[in-house]
């Protein structure tokens, strides 16, 4: 039987989110959340000092499932928790920042905290009909406009991904650039560091994007904004 109530926090600011594992049933509750997270058929065993979940799926707004584990001590004064997140085919509901794409899979693992309370996330992604827009959508702007819960938190994560695309469509002034990317992001999740590799599909695209670096002095080809 596994019994746990866990809370992290910032380590400056109030609770992250707050977790009641039982052998059934998972809560979590945060202001990162809209209210309560409560995810039935749910099933964890603990071994006294540390607990885990078997693999469960979660959906968003009707889509692909996403298939999560999750594994943490029961220690209430420095609890670690590790979450992974595998998912086929899956759909963002909102575009992520200036992107936006079709369908995505992914790989991922979040763990943490560490002892300087920062969190670690890794793996690889893959985005299928992705789009590049000159700016953000006026929602992702405000998710992140100010001193609030989510930056705080997001200030805390550190990258180590692996991120493509085979086909990307990036909006310009004149015709759309017909793109690929193959790329590694590492570093703070605010200020990452690209590297890789950045194609253009067809010979108008290439011309484009080498020009474009040409002009700016920029290393946009290797991932490099």
């Amino acid at each position: 039987m596994v019994e746990a109530r866990l809370q992290l926090t910032f380590a400056h600011g109030g609770p992250l989110v707050a977790a009641h594992v039982a052998s059934d049933h998972l809560a979590l509750r945060s202001p990162l959340l809209a209210g309560e997270v409560d995810v039935q058929h749910f099933s964890a065993d603990s071994d006294g000092d540390n607990w885990k979940t078997a693999p469960f799926e979660v959906a968003f707004g009707g889509g692909r499932p996403i298939r999560l584990a999750l594994e943490g001590d029961t220690d209430p004064r420095a609890p670690r928790l590790s979450l992974s997140a595998q998912g086929t085919g899956v759909r963002s509901p909102v575009p992520l920042g200036r992107v936006s794409f079709e369908s995505s899979d992914f790989d991922l693992r979040l763990r943490g905290p560490d002892p300087a309370q920062r969190y670690r996330l890794s793996g690889q992604a893959l985005f299928r009909g992705a789009r590049l827009s000159p700016s953000s959508p006026p929602g992702a702007k405000k998710l992140l406009a100010g001193n609030n819960d989510l930056k705080r938190w997001l200030r805390l994560i550190d990258l180590d991904l692996s991120v493509a695309s085979p086909d990307i469509t990036a909006v310009a002034p004149g015709p759309d650039l017909a793109l690929s990317a193959d790329c590694r992001v590492v570093g703070p999740l605010l200020a990452p560091i690209s590297s890789g590799d950045i194609h253009g599909r067809g010979a108008y695209s290439r011309t484009a994007l080498a020009l474009y670096d040409w002009l700016r002095g920029s290393h946009l080809r290797r991932c490099a904004p």
